[in-house]
């Protein structure tokens, strides 16, 4: 029984692990070219 409740939680839980995994790579994107154009910023400012 207590096998079952094990699986039961494990489930959800990798579920919502992929699910953020699967978001932090489809934002990488942004978040590479918010960090791009903060240094170029940087270096017209300097």
């Amino acid at each position: 029984m207590c096998y079952i409740t094990w699986i039961a939680g494990m489930d959800p839980a990798l579920g919502v692990g992929a699910a953020n995994a699967i978001l932090l790579q489809a934002n990488s994107k942004f978040a590479r070219e918010s960090q791009r154009t903060a240094i170029e910023a940087q270096g017209q400012f300097s």
